[in-house]
Order: C-alpha cells, then sequence, then structure tokens
C-alpha cells in the first residue's frame, strides 16, 4: 500500500481518527485528502478511504476504519 485518500465532507462527521494515524503512524504512506473522492453513496453511509487509487474501504464506524487500514498495511509490508 503506497496512497490512502480520504474525502473531506466525510471526515467532517465521521471523525478524523485513521486519517491522523494514519499520517502519524505510517509517514511512508501519502495521504490524501480531497473535497470529494467520487464515492457518494458509500460517503453518506459510512466511513470511506481509497486505497492505491483503485480499491475502496468502508466501515460503520472511525475506529473500525482504522482497523482494516492497519490490517492492509501490515499484510502489504509481509508481502513485500
Amino acid at each position: 500500500m503506497k496512497r490512502v485518500d480520504f474525502c473531506r465532507r466525510n471526515l467532517n462527521y465521521a471523525g478524523r481518527l485513521a486519517f491522523d494515524k494514519l499520517e502519524r503512524e505510517y509517514p511512508e504512506i501519502q495521504v490524501g485528502l480531497w473535497g470529494c473522492i467520487d464515492e457518494c453513496d458509500l460517503c453518506v453511509r459510512h466511513t470511506i478511504a481509497r486505497v492505491d487509487r483503485r480499491d475502496v474501504l468502508t466501515a460503520p464506524t472511525d475506529k473500525e476504519l482504522w482497523e482494516q487500514l492497519k490490517r492492509l498495511i501490515e499484510e502489504s509490508r509481509d508481502g513485500e
């Protein structure tokens, strides 16, 4: 995993835990914050993040999104 993008609107109501922790704990991963990542149907119902500009992760809470991201990061490190 090299990049994770977040929707600014989603962070405003879904929380910033995953965004903040990702920047702090994994500085080697590029983190993008966009006005919109064109996933509006998901964005209004879940916390979301786009991984490597293609895969979209969703979770009911910010904490669960963070756990998914951590798991993916560790799996990608194990595969290197």
